[in-house]
C-alpha cells in the first residue's frame, strides 16, 4: 500500500533460492589444464653441463631421473628467477621451509620453464664406490661363480697399503677394514649373523663399544683356501720360466694384515673353518689357520714346479 505521505513503501527483496541446476553450474570447475613438458632443462652439476629433454612430473620424478643421469642422488638444486634472483628447490635432500610451497609431488612446470638452467650438487661418492669394481672384489669378496684363479688375481692386483696406486684415500679405506677386521677376529669381536654352505654374512667391531661393519662374503672350503694360496703363488711368480727357478714362492704378501685387506673372502673363511665344528660361537683363530695353509700351499707349490720341471726333462730328451 501507499503510505499517508505518498511515499511507496519497499518490500524488503528475499533471496532467491538457487536451482539445481544452478547450483551445479556454479560448482563446476573447468577442467585443469594438462601440464606442458618441459622442452629442454639445462643441468649445470659438479661435472659439468646437462640438457635433460622432456621433463614432466613431480619435482621427485626429476630427482630421479637425475640420479640415473648424474650416477649419484642430487643434494641440492636451485634456479635463478625472472630479476636474476637464486632461488632454491632443495637443500641437502629437504625442501625449502619457507618460500615457495613446494614438495616433493610438486608439478615442475608449475616451478621450472623450458630454457631453464637448473643448479645441483649431488652426494659426494663413498670411498667404497670410488674404489672401483677391483677393488670392491677385495671388500665384498667374489661371488659364488668366480673362479679361484680369478680370486688370486684380484688379490695380487689390490695394491693395498704403500704399494697401492689408486689413491690414499682409497688406499687407506681399504686399509682400515682390513685392521677393523684383524682386531675383530683377535679380540672375540665377531657375531655370525647367517652361515650357509656357500656364504657367510658376519657382524664385527674393533672395540666393545666401536660401531659394527658387516661382511656377506662367499665361504670357501678348507681345499678352495689351500688351492686359493697355490693361485696367489703362481700369480706372483709371473711367468712359467721364472715359476720353474723358483726354490719356494714369496709369501710376503700372505700377512695376516694383506691377506684381511684384500680378500675378505679368505680372511673370513679361515676363520670359520678355524673354529671347533659346530660351534659358531667359538673365537677363531686366523693367524693359526693361516700359517698351516700356507705351509700346505707352499709344499704343493714345489710339488707342483718339480713336476712341470721333469715334464719339461722328458719333452727336451
Amino acid at each position: 500500500g501507499d503510505r499517508g505521505d505518498g511515499e511507496q513503501t519497499k518490500m524488503p527483496r528475499s533471496k532467491s533460492t538457487p536451482t539445481k541446476r544452478g547450483r551445479e553450474e556454479e560448482e563446476e570447475e573447468p577442467p585443469p589444464k594438462k601440464a606442458s613438458p618441459i622442452k629442454v632443462l639445462r643441468v649445470r652439476h659438479p661435472g659439468g653441463t646437462v640438457s635433460v629433454t622432456e621433463v614432466t612430473g613431480s619435482l621427485n620424478a626429476l630427482w630421479t631421473r637425475l640420479k640415473r643421469e648424474l650416477k649419484a642422488p642430487v643434494t641440492t638444486a636451485s634456479f635463478r628467477d625472472a630479476d636474476g634472483q637464486p632461488v632454491t628447490l632443495l637443500s641437502n635432500g629437504e625442501y625449502p621451509a619457507g618460500g615457495l610451497a613446494i614438495g616433493p609431488d610438486t608439478d615442475v612446470s608449475t616451478v621450472l620453464a623450458n630454457g631453464d638452467s637448473l643448479t645441483v650438487s649431488t652426494e659426494k661418492p663413498s670411498a667404497k664406490r670410488a674404489l672401483g669394481k677391483t677393488l670392491s672384489k677385495a671388500i665384498e669378496g667374489p661371488s659364488a661363480a668366480e673362479s679361484l684363479d680369478s680370486i688370486a688375481a684380484t688379490f695380487i692386483s689390490s695394491h693395498v697399503g704403500e704399494e697401492s696406486l689408486m689413491g690414499t684415500a682409497s688406499a687407506m679405506y681399504v686399509t682400515q677394514q682390513g685392521q677393523t677386521r684383524v682386531q675383530a677376529a683377535s679380540k672375540g669381536l665377531v657375531r655370525l649373523i647367517k652361515r650357509t654352505p656357500k656364504h657367510v654374512h658376519l657382524a664385527y667391531k674393533s672395540t666393545p663399544k666401536g660401531k659394527e661393519r658387516e661382511d656377506h662374503v662367499r665361504l670357501l672350503s678348507t681345499q678352495e683356501c689351500l688351492d686359493l694360496v697355490v693361485s696367489v703363488f703362481n700369480r706372483q711368480a709371473g711367468s712359467r720360466r721364472r715359476r720353474l727357478s723358483c726354490d719356494k714362492p714369496s709369501t710376503r704378501l700372505l700377512t695376516i694384515d694383506s691377506v684381511a685387506s684384500r680378500c675378505a673372502t679368505l680372511f673370513w673363511s679361515l676363520y670359520v673353518h678355524s673354529k671347533p665344528d659346530g660351534d659358531d660361537d667359538a673365537p677363531g683363530d686366523v693367524p693359526y689357520m693361516l700359517h698351516h695353509v700356507i705351509a700346505q700351499a707352499t709344499d704343493a707349490f714345489k710339488a707342483q714346479v718339480q713336476a712341470d720341471r721333469a715334464q719339461d726333462q722328458l719333452t727336451a730328451s
